[in-house]
């Protein structure tokens, strides 16, 4: 019998009500905002049913899947795809050395959650890390490529030259090289066609900053 995750289905929850009201989500999921309560507080012993995990899920708004769910529930078992992970700006043009070792102490667990959008001030974020997927190549001479997963340190705190997922005024979140130089913050890509951005600490968000890319080696060698 697979494994019910308790606590990381109340995260996933949480993720996926965001900023509505629990009643406001329990409505938009048709179902019973006390159940959403207990489920959110570890306190059902048994995990819901795969059609009210498909409720849920229709109505997180892309923040939490359907399968993610069910995988918490302990209805699916776990068959991620085969990655590896290292610390942003590593190497990854060697695939053959890659798949010859043994994966490092810092590969990804199970029940990360994931997001592939979040939209400004639409969302609640775990406190724990969480993966981000890449959706374009503007930071590949950073080795971070479109559909790769990104390891995300929540938190405002950066150091200069940090790679960050920010939201730039009520923009959805990106992610971008942050520097600073004589008072300004400048947003940089590694396209050299795209202008850096100047701004102030007032008009960003910096909801976490890059510390790792999980990629997908079945798609890397396809």
């Amino acid at each position: 019998m697979l494994a019910y995750h308790q606590n990381q289905l109340a995260d996933y929850l949480r993720i996926a009500k965001g900023t509505r009201s629990l009643n406001a989500f329990a409505q938009e999921a048709g179902v019973s905002g006390s159940y959403l309560s207990r489920l959110m507080r570890g306190l059902v012993a048994s995990p819901p049913e795969a059609g009210t995990l498909r409720k849920i899920a229709a109505a997180a708004n892309g923040t939490v899947t359907y399968e993610q769910f069910m995988l918490a529930a302990g209805h699916l078992g776990n068959a991620e795809f085969s990655s590896f992970t290292y610390p942003v700006g590593g190497n990854r043009s060697d695939q053959t050395h890659l798949i010859a070792e043994n994966p490092p102490s810092s590969y990804t667990s199970h029940y990360i959650p994931v997001f592939e959008r979040l939209e400004a001030g639409n969302y609640a974020l775990p406190a724990s890390s969480f993966r981000y997927k890449a959706d374009d190549d503007r930071l590949s001479g950073s080795r971070i490529l479109s559909g790769d997963m990104v390891l995300i340190e929540p938190g405002t705190e950066y150091r200069d030259g940090d790679i960050v997922l920010v939201h730039i005024g009520t923009h959805d979140a990106e992610l971008r090289r942050l520097r600073e130089v004589e008072g300004h913050l400048l947003l940089l890509t590694d396209d050299p066609l795209i202008i850096p951005i100047v701004t102030t600490r007032e008009a960003i968000t910096v909801v976490g900053r890059a510390v790792q890319v999980i990629i997908d080696l079945q798609q890397v060698n396809k």
